[in-house]
């Protein structure tokens, strides 16, 4: 899977009460208890795919350092938000934040973001620099550099993004569908409930064997296995 990263400016948010403050206005956004938020995306339209890793950089500000403030994962790939668009979006409520400027985004596309971790007052500090605009893409090594911070920084984060150690492929098991863990859940199970709009916390309720890395592990297995497929079609 692929990984992304993209530039927070508190200074492009707005001072609106009750905050005093774009910085403010940008902590209290990320860390809703929604653990989702949209995030305009010029660039990369077509190559950002659900499961791919998500960074979240904050720029230099007076307020505080610079560095990762925010890890997580795709869950909605882009597409370009209008008036006739915005009720098609997962968690529309999301989109119009208060702070924000919608006619200051630097695109009209959105990518949406499952928070895992949010790291506002110390960001995780890595050996790479953000991109001059608003996104880029990470190479292996800098997801690398990031990945090792956050495993310092927390121990009890899985230090690998492979999905390889989860789905498992067992002979008479599910027709070989790929499973979780091998257990009966199949990758396809999975898939099928969020397609139907089931929250990661309704599935982890019914299914209470699961966990969040075992629905993240079968969004990342499906967005792997798509590309392969566009590669090989390409």
């Amino acid at each position: 899977m692929a990984a992304f990263m993209w530039n927070a400016n508190p200074s492009k948010w707005d001072v609106v009460p009750p905050w005093t403050s774009g910085w403010d206005a940008l902590k209290d956004y990320l860390l809703d208890p929604s653990k989702y938020v949209y995030w305009s995306t010029p660039v990369h339209q077509k190559k950002i795919r659900v499961g791919d890793r998500a960074f979240i950089w904050r720029t230099t500000f007076g307020n505080g350092p610079s560095g990762i403030i925010a890890v997580g994962r795709v869950e909605e790939a882009p597409r370009q938000l209008s008036a006739a668009s915005a009720s098609s979006f997962a968690h529309p409520a999301r989109i119009p934040e208060v702070g924000w400027n919608e006619a200051a985004a630097p695109s009209p596309w959105k990518t949406g973001i499952r928070i895992d971790h949010v790291f506002w007052d110390i960001p995780l500090q890595v050996n790479f620099r953000p991109a001059q605009g608003t996104l880029r893409e990470l190479t292996a090594a800098e997801v690398k550099s990031a990945d090792g911070e956050l495993g310092r920084r927390n121990p009890d984060i899985p230090m690998t993004s492979s999905y390889r150690e989860i789905v498992t492929i067992e002979p008479g098991k599910r027709g070989g569908r790929p499973c979780i863990r091998g257990m009966r859940i199949a990758v396809a199970d999975i898939l099928g409930w969020l397609a139907a709009g089931m929250s990661h916390d309704e599935i982890l309720a019914d299914y209470p064997e699961l966990t969040e890395n075992d629905i993240r592990a079968a969004l990342a297995y499906a967005a792997d296995r798509e590309r392969r497929v566009v590669t090989a079609a390409e």
